[in-house]
């Protein structure tokens, strides 16, 4: 078999917990070759960890390396690491979202087109077994009244979802000052202003919510319904940590979409993609997306005659992260389109700034 060779450039806590465990546990598919990340100390760290002998701090050097194939870009801003990446001819999983406004969508195409690599979008949900058991059924539920998107998470202290720190071994340095940090903070807001056609701080907030917490939800919503006809109404409340919009679909059915970041000191994750039919409903229940191999539940309710039937099902325990690297693998070796390509990726971005614009 193969192997690919990877660069990763970004080792923060989604590298460190998901994406280099599964490319180290993929071993027949995948060489982690070079890793990179602005913080020395972490590139170090995280390079002596999973035995990467090649560590950069600045991504020009590793995608100048002839032993990478692949470039993973986990970083919090990707455009110019993945328009490089492609100009490199290095093919690209960009984690979501892919980019912060359509402009930067359109640069990116235009440059994995010219220089013909592969770009697969990380939304690793699109991947979940759960998913793709309900997925199918979402499109054959008949008489759907109602569709519903629910996400809400709390228990972020200090950057990090507070079980995490009990459950992983997580490095994080402070040897990257703060006025790069402000730097790199203020280029990605005046992208989602630019998005959004506003300045005001309490419409970008929502949108890197958006972006960063529901992206995941818009996929799958997208994968299963597609396109809604019209938002019909948004709301942004308490500086934009919270957000309810309403989206009509064909057929006179409705779209409730709720999201936020509750401050709390638990973690709580409550998210979930329902559909309700005249005689049936079907709900992907998933898990916190950090706990490694944690079941997304589908759960169903349909009439059989005059009873009432509920029942919960476990499509399978494999991890979606895993499974999502396994995808591009064959993608790249077979010659295939990814499933979460970058066009799709860029409507989605498109629809979290409509509903951004859609409110009052």
């Amino acid at each position: 078999m193969e192997r690919l060779r990877v660069g990763v450039i970004g080792c923060g806590e989604i590298a460190q917990i998901m994406h280099l465990h599964f490319l180290s546990d993929l071993k027949d598919m995948f060489e982690v070759t070079a890793v990179c990340d602005i913080s020395r100390q972490t590139v170090n760290q995280i390079g002596s960890n999973f035995g990467v002998r090649k560590r950069f701090t600045n991504y020009r050097d590793l995608l100048s390396q002839d032993d990478v194939d692949v470039v993973a870009v986990l970083t919090f801003d990707h455009i110019d690491i993945a328009c490089d990446g492609a100009a490199a001819g290095k093919h690209l999983f960009i984690e979501k979202p892919l980019c912060f406004n359509l402009e930067e969508c359109d640069r990116l195409l235009e440059a994995s087109k010219k220089h013909g690599v592969k770009v697969m979008v990380g939304y690793m949900k699109r991947y979940d077994p759960a998913y793709e058991y309900a997925q199918p059924m979402f499109s054959q539920l008949e008489d759907v009244k109602l569709v519903r998107v629910h996400d809400l998470a709390s228990g972020v202290r200090d950057g990090s979802l507070i079980p995490l720190r009990d459950i992983y071994t997580l490095y994080r340095f402070q040897d990257v000052s703060r006025e790069e940090f402000a730097a790199l903070r203020g280029k990605t807001r005046q992208a989602m202003a630019e998005a959004i056609g506003s300045n005001e701080e309490e419409r970008i907030n929502a949108y890197s919510m958006l972006l960063g917490l529901a992206s995941h939800d818009c996929s799958i919503l997208r994968g299963a319904f597609g396109d809604p006809e019209e938002i019909l109404f948004t709301d942004i409340y308490q500086g934009g940590r919270y957000l309810i919009s309403v989206l009509r679909y064909p057929n006179d059915v409705r779209c409730v979409w709720e999201v936020g970041g509750f401050d709390v000191k638990k973690s709580w994750w409550d998210e979930e993609l329902a559909a309700f039919g005249s005689e049936k409903m079907i709900a992907v229940r998933f898990p916190n997306p950090y706990i490694r191999y944690a079941p997304t539940i589908v759960a169903i309710k349909e009439l059989d005659g005059q009873a009432e039937v509920e029942k919960q099902v476990i499509a399978s325990y494999d991890e979606a992260f895993r499974r999502e690297w396994k995808h591009f693998y064959e993608c790249i070796v077979s010659n295939k389109e990814p499933r979460t390509t970058a066009e799709d990726a860029k409507e989605d971005i498109k629809l979290l700034a409509d509903i951004i614009k859609a409110a009052k």
